[in-house]
């Protein structure tokens, strides 16, 4: 996303060569051409995940399914499906050292413009699904808070640093477990204090119900600059490309084994993000981040990364392009079927598992709409046009 993937991200690599004095044709204010060195092992990284987020949102298998496509049940583990929104957060976090200048003596203005820059994205995108002006909290909502919350937390000195990340899930914890709230303590799927503070405070009138999942959210995306942090220094003092993959997978384990730990005591939980949750797939996210760093950086086999470059590099326009065609277009022009009409999302399904099968059909549904997808982000790739909040 423009700031999941935020540019200034290392090194350039696997980038096709451009002529010096090629321009940027900016098609919108929002779309900007920023030339800056890039690392490919985070840009792949970012466009693995979102290749894993519009096969998880775009899947058309029905009963079919994997199940690790599908998100886990309430209190019933993690499935490769719950990874995509965490590792979105870390990307997040991972453009944050980065963006971060030397000589800004204050970056909160800019910080707190991208934020509200993501906000504002994420109204865009529940308007159009609620095909009116709307104002609630979503996916893209969720992320430009926990990005001013992670920045704060990561312009805190080192040890503070961990204090914080570490006192805000042991809290967010505590709350789940103990608060007493009428009915409870309790943490059901229809008996929990979030579902409490939702629908007493917060569901309306604010429409801001999920408002709370900011306070672990934002240590995810502390996580991620810490992370980042790593990188920058890698590149300043001119070390190997190996010294951040220590840092990574000491870090990943101690997250691994206080995920698993906490777990027994809170279970792994996606809607409410539980500690265990944020621990579990923090950890899943840093071991992702250095095997990368190892094939792409240190072993250098960069030649497959391309495709993943193309989708990390414009994450912010792969995630809000799509849901705006797919609501603006497949959903509100319809074509014949039969005696009826269809959306026409739905009457391109329907016509691929008639003549396919349901298996076939739908997985040809699947890969039609992600390589088109990819293609208008390679067309976009090419010609510099990025999104960026």
């Amino acid at each position: 996303m423009g700031v999941p993937g935020e540019q200034n991200s290392g090194n350039a690599a696997g980038e096709p060569s451009k002529p010096k004095t090629q321009q940027a044709k900016i098609p919108a204010e929002s779309l900007e051409h920023k030339p800056a060195p890039r690392l490919l092992s985070l840009d792949t990284f970012r466009g693995l995940n979102i290749l894993l987020m519009l096969l998880v949102n775009n899947i058309a298998l029905g009963e079919f399914t994997p199940a690790t496509l599908v998100h886990a049940p309430w209190n019933e583990g993690v499935t490769m499906a719950d990874w995509v929104f965490p590792w979105f957060l870390l990307m997040v976090g991972l453009s944050i050292p980065f963006s971060v200048r030397p000589e800004d003596a204050n970056p909160w203005p800019r910080v707190l413009r991208r934020g509200a820059m993501i906000f504002f994205w994420g109204l865009v995108l529940q308007s159009a699904m609620e095909k009116r002006p709307a104002f609630t909290l979503g996916v893209l909502q969720l992320i430009g808070l926990a990005y001013i919350g992670g920045f704060a937390i990561y312009r805190l000195p080192d040890r503070k640093r961990w204090y914080w990340i570490g006192g805000l899930l042991l809290g967010y914890g505590c709350f789940a477990l103990f608060y007493p709230y009428p009915g409870g303590p309790g943490f059901e799927e229809k008996l929990n204090v979030f579902r409490w503070v939702n629908e007493t405070y917060l569901k309306e009138p604010f429409r801001l119900a999920g408002l709370l999942s900011v306070i672990p959210t934002a240590p995810l995306v502390a996580l991620g600059a810490l992370a980042g942090q790593q990188f920058v220094r890698t590149r300043q003092l001119g070390l190997a490309p190996t010294t951040p993959v220590p840092w990574l997978l000491r870090v990943g384990a101690i997250w691994w084994i206080l995920g698993v730990v906490v777990n027994l005591v809170l279970p792994y939980n996606k809607p409410v993000w539980t500690p265990s949750y944020i621990l579990l797939t923090g950890a899943l996210g840093l071991f992702a981040i250095a095997i990368l760093t190892m094939i792409i950086e240190v072993l250098d086999h960069r030649e497959w990364t391309w495709p993943f470059v193309v989708l990390g590099t414009n994450a912010l326009l792969a995630y809000v392009g799509p849901i705006l065609i797919k609501f603006l277009l497949f959903k509100a022009w319809t074509l014949p079927w039969g005696e009826e009409r269809k959306e026409m999302h739905v009457a391109a399904l329907d016509f691929l598992k008639l003549h396919g099968g349901p298996v076939f059909g739908g997985a040809a549904y699947t890969g039609i709409y992600i390589g088109l997808t990819w293609l208008a982000l390679a067309y976009c790739y090419r010609r510099r046009w990025f999104l960026r909040a």
